[in-house]
């Protein structure tokens, strides 16, 4: 029987809540091997669905490359004017990644708790709640809207609660229970706010489908405000961080050691700490149109990465080493996400995944074999007694340190890697055809609103942003590409694009300053603009279109011509001239324009007012120049050169004359890119190698550039051009982001060995009765611990990019969901960067292992008792992790309770409880007392009271 990958799809959730709900309610009365059967029968079903999902999404893939994706609706959920919630799952390329991570690990977890969890007495407990744990997680990363994802992510934190705290009867353990679910409440009303306001702001929709579509078409929503935007994406981060584990909200994971080892590994590797950086990655459409959200996440996350990386270098507990460790590497995937690395920040996810959960359980291996003991002080040789644990937990050190050839190390360096590439080199914008120039001042601009404007030897990288385009009837709100740009002589800069928009910085950034909205603009594009004055400012384009800004107001002004106008200028006597298709030139006399010339059949491609000339250039390599007596040609002569096929612009400014040309050099027969400079009346020309097409020119007093296809950028060397796809840049607030990631690296290197070397080499420093004791896990618990030592060291072959592009199968696989977000910010790197960048961060974890292993295997074993000494104040603030707690508990926890008291006294005691409930009572009986004092059985004291009342009712009625 053949089952439908819809149909599938539900099940893989559903399957893990029948296997809870099965061992909730009977596992009391089943027999053990009955309840593990059910409970890991249920998750690794699950995960076996999961594979044949994936490769049903694969096979889709091969038909709609562009948007791979299954889904699967249950039911509508509620149903209320614009609002709408379906009860919905949704498989793509990012969610198939997690499925596959949190069923296949989830159900190694389940196999390794058969055997760690065999002598408990609430054995059915335990596995319902671990069910219910992976159903949580499922929905969370399968639910088609994010009102199903805040169910899930409410479940995950439901049943950390009910894990945590499992063996409730310890009073610590319990607390630690607690403190994760209040923790983790504190974030989850930033995310429920957050989750309102876009509601409400997206009419009543959260499908992400939907969400996307609107963040592509700008239809309605928060979309463009950027300070609801920024609300949204930020009140949603405070979510992330109580799930994800971050600065300030981190607080609860060291803790949640208190429950049994294997819940830590599920928490810690494949479920609810992985879901605020799912959620970031999910919504990474709508936070990259925030940059400012998108910098408070990377650095939250850098932050949290050094921070609990420091705390971890003086835990004596094996789990709490490892906590902090999550804490850092949550901290790195955070950083990721949040400057657009998505895949990077997914990447290490997954791997972190594995080797986290090998690290994790072979502590409890050892932890198991040691009977229970937990302080790495007390161990030590233990290699002899646990071999094969020994084997799999350094497999794992390894991997999270970083070392060449595990998974951990491409993931963490590729994150590196993008941290310092994303704001050391800048991509040349691709479609390039945006450059100005006065001689001074230099700009390029092109593909998704990117600019980039040179300084003083580097480049600055600015974003436009979002403006409307239609194609086929359907409107979007994206990054379009810009087609010029230019400088106004008060300094105020002009952009134009696609979809007749124009774009203008005063000095307070970029913003979106005019744009039609029928669809007959919306569909052209602006090729040409130049600003004579601050009050006006000529933007011209396709269809004919020219617009005019007077400084009040921007109007369409008529031409008279339906073709395409390429260029706009200003001759030397301030007239302005707009030229394009077949050489029509058009002249503009101050109430209309009138045609006055035709050079031909050729385009002119540009037009450029140089040293008080006028000039232009023509898709037939022809310069021409505004005369006295009208337009005339101008011959150009360079030695070496036959023929000049094409001039596609031109620029200019302090006594240079500059055109991207394509030219034939003797002796040739293609055409090469050049750039042709007219300089003291003699003409010279720097010639590129291929065949690429140069698009634009420009060049300030230090540097000339030309862009060509493919957002190729050429400088001038002598008589050569030199191409990259990359250029420099000022070191940003990036550049601090790397150095913490970097001494969290080498910080990470060392605490893991430092933890390795105290557990299995040297010798054993505990009690003798627990070395005699002290043995090899079951089957049920090693096999497990291979399987994970395996993925530790493979598991990171499918996302590296230093074998060549098509080794990346990640980010193949990846590049449907994150291709809005990766074009926005956009960063092509460099093969042999990539490599210079691994081998530092190979060199990084390779001096945390050496120190390590000569403070705690070598000669230098008397270093940390002395550095601990001599630094007594400074140990005990990181062993006292810079006492948060105790900062959290006088600030917030001790006043909040003190409010709370006096609110108690206030309201409840006095109030409500002598008040409303005890006054009102006490009155009632006064009320009664007082008048059984009438009620004593006398008839005539009756009588008197009646004749009293009567007396009194007539004197009111005849009064």
């Amino acid at each position: 029987m053949t089952i439908h990958a819809e149909t599938l799809l539900p099940l893989v959730v559903l399957l893990p809540l029948l296997g809870a709900l099965i061992n909730g309610l009977f596992g009391a009365h089943m027999s053990r091997r009955a309840v593990h059967v059910v409970s890991v029968g249920a998750v690794v079903t699950a995960f076996l669905c999961a594979i044949k999902l994936f490769y049903a999404l694969k096979g889709i893939a091969h038909i709609d490359p562009y948007d791979p994706s299954i889904s699967s609706t249950l039911y509508t959920w509620a149903a209320s004017g614009a609002l709408h919630f379906d009860v919905a799952f949704y498989l793509d390329p990012l969610s198939s990644v997690l499925l596959l991570v949190v069923t296949g690990v989830g159900s190694l977890i389940h196999i390794y708790s058969m055997g760690y969890m065999s002598d408990d007495e609430s054995y059915g407990r335990y596995f319902s709640y671990l069910n219910l744990f992976t159903f949580s997680m499922l929905l969370l990363i399968l639910g088609k809207n994010l009102l199903l994802l805040f169910v899930g992510w409410e479940g995950v934190g439901l049943c950390s609660y009910l894990l945590i705290g499992f063996w409730f009867t310890d009073d610590q353990k319990a607390q630690a229970g607690q403190k994760a679910f209040v923790v983790n409440r504190i974030g989850d009303f930033g995310f429920l706010i957050g989750l309102f306001l876009l509601l409400f702001h997206a009419q009543g929709t959260t499908d992400f489908e939907v969400l996307r579509w609107h963040c592509e078409t700008g239809a309605y929503g928060p979309f463009h405000d950027p300070t609801t935007l920024l609300a949204c994406c930020l009140l949603l981060f405070v979510g992330a961080c109580g799930k994800s584990a971050q600065i300030p909200l981190y607080i609860w994971l060291p803790d949640a050691m208190a429950g049994p080892t294997p819940v830590s590994a599920l928490i810690h590797a494949a479920t609810m700490v992985t879901a605020g950086v799912y959620m970031i990655a999910r919504l990474g459409y709508l936070y990259t149109l925030s940059t400012t959200a998108m910098a408070v996440v990377a650095i939250v996350g850098a932050c949290t990465a050094l921070f609990a990386a420091i705390i971890a270098l003086t835990q004596r507990d094996i789990k709490k080493v490892l906590a902090y460790s999550t804490v850092s590497q949550l901290g790195y995937m955070v950083m990721a996400v949040g400057i657009g690395a998505y895949v990077a920040g997914i990447f290490h996810l997954m791997t972190h995944a594995f080797f986290k959960a090998l690290l994790f359980l072979g502590a409890g291996s050892v932890i198991h074999g040691m009977s229970g003991e937990q302080d790495i002080f007390k161990m030590g040789g233990l290699k002899k007694k646990m071999p094969f644990t020994r084997a799999t937990f350094l497999i794992g050190t390894l991997a999270i340190a970083g070392v060449p050839l595990m998974s951990g190390f491409f993931s963490k360096d590729e994150i590196l890697w993008e941290t310092m590439t994303r704001q050391q080199q800048l991509a040349v914008p691709m479609q390039a055809q945006a450059a100005w120039s006065d001689g001074n001042e230099l700009m390029v601009g092109g593909r998704d609103g990117v600019l980039l404007s040179y300084d003083s030897g580097s480049w600055d990288r600015e974003q436009m942003p979002p403006a409307i385009t239609e194609r086929r009837g359907v409107r979007r709100h994206v990054l379009s590409n810009l087609r010029a740009v230019t400088m106004g002589p008060s300094g105020t800069r002009w952009a134009v694009s696609d979809g007749c928009a124009i774009f203008n910085d005063s000095g307070g950034g970029w913003s979106l300053v005019h744009q039609p909205k029928e669809s007959t603009f919306l569909t052209a594009k602006l090729y040409g603009v130049h600003a004579i004055a601050a009050n006006d400012v000529w933007f011209v384009g396709e269809r004919g279109f020219a617009f005019h800004y007077d400084g009040t107001a921007f109007s369409q002004v008529e031409t008279g011509v339906k073709s395409v106008l390429r260029t706009v200028a200003a001759g030397p006597d301030g007239t302005v001239y707009a030229a394009g298709a077949a050489g029509i030139i058009l002249k503009w006399n101050g109430k209309a324009w009138r045609k006055v010339e035709s050079t031909g059949t050729s385009d002119i491609t540009g037009m450029a007012l140089v040293d008080g000339q006028l000039y232009g250039t023509t898709g037939q390599g022809t310069l021409i120049k505004l005369g006295s007596k009208g337009w005339e040609k101008l011959a150009i002569k360079l030695k070496g050169v036959s023929a000049v096929n094409s001039l596609n612009a031109i620029s200019g400014g302090n006594g240079k004359l500059l055109l991207a040309a394509s030219v034939m050099m003797d002796g040739a027969d293609i055409s090469r890119p050049a750039i042709l400079t007219r300089a003291d009346g003699a003409w010279t020309a720097s010639v590129g190698e291929g065949t690429s097409r140069l698009r634009s020119v420009g060049s300030s007093a230090s540097l000339t550039v030309a862009v060509g296809d493919g957002g190729t950028l050429f400088t001038v060397q002598g008589d050569t051009l030199s191409a990259a796809k990359t250029v420099p840049t000022k070191p940003g607030y990036q550049m601090w982001l790397y150095v913490m990631a970097l001494l969290a690296a080498v910080m990470t290197a060392f605490y893991m060995f430092r933890l390795y070397l105290l557990t299995f080499e040297g010798e054993f420093r505990g009690d003798q009765d627990v070395w005699d004791h002290a043995h090899e896990s079951p089957a049920s618990m090693t096999i497990p611990l291979g399987i994970l030592a395996f993925l530790s060291v493979f598991g990171g072959y499918v996302g590296t990019p230093l074998f060549g592009e098509m080794t990346n199968q990640l980010h193949h696989w990846l590049e449907p969901v994150f291709r809005i977000a990766d074009t926005r910010l956009l960063a092509l790197h460099d093969i042999k960067l990539a490599w210079l960048y691994a081998g530092l961060s190979a060199g990084v974890a390779g001096v945390g292992i050496l120190i390590a292993w000569m403070f705690y295997a070598g000669n230098l074993k008397h270093v940390p008792a002395q550095l601990a000494e001599r630094m007594s104040c400074l140990y005990r603030l990181i062993s006292n992790k810079f006492y948060v707690d105790e900062i959290y508990d006088a600030t917030i926890i001790r006043p909040f309770r003190v409010v709370a008291g006096v609110c108690y006294r206030v309201f409840d005691v006095l109030i409500i409880d002598t008040g409303l409930v005890h006054g009102v009572a006490a009155i009632t009986s006064g009320v009664g007392r007082f008048f059984r004092l009438f009620h004593n059985g006398d008839v005539q004291q009756y009588a008197v009271f009646v004749v009293a009342g009567l007396a009194a009712l007539i004197w009111y009625v005849g009064g």
